[in-house]
């Protein structure tokens, strides 16, 4: 059986409808999860890789891609640039909110935190 992208944020739409915090913070990891795979499958298409990040700041496969998608290596004329810009910052955006959610047990995931995520996600796979 073969899993997309919106399989993951289908789950993470469940997630974010939820009553208790673990299921926002779920929400939140699914959605960034389905953006990561959709973003990941968009760069993979583009004419060439993006730019990698600095030697020093290259902190792990998921802040290079958003890097990489962020500094596009063919022209701006092509119309994937802006695409691949936009889903880099976006999915930048969403992996500090999967960060917080994962990670950061102290810091409050309101279920409007997950909603935003959910959107964000569908966003990024709209583009994508």
């Amino acid at each position: 059986m073969s899993l997309g992208p919106e399989a993951f944020l289908r789950q993470a739409e469940t997630l974010a409808s939820g009553s208790e915090e673990a299921d926002w913070r779920s929400a939140v990891s699914r959605a960034y999860y389905a953006a990561f795979h959709a973003a990941q499958r968009f760069h993979a298409s583009l004419p060439m890789p993006g730019v990698m990040p600095p030697e020093g700041e290259r902190s792990g496969m998921h802040a290079v891609l958003a890097h990489q998608l962020k500094n596009p290596s063919f022209p701006k004329t092509d119309p994937q640039f802006t695409k691949s810009r936009q889903v880099g910052i976006m999915l930048a955006s969403l992996h500090a909110l999967r960060v917080t959610a994962d990670y950061e047990l102290d810091a409050p995931v309101t279920q409007k935190d997950a909603a935003n995520a959910v959107a964000l996600g569908a966003r990024i796979i709209g583009i994508c």
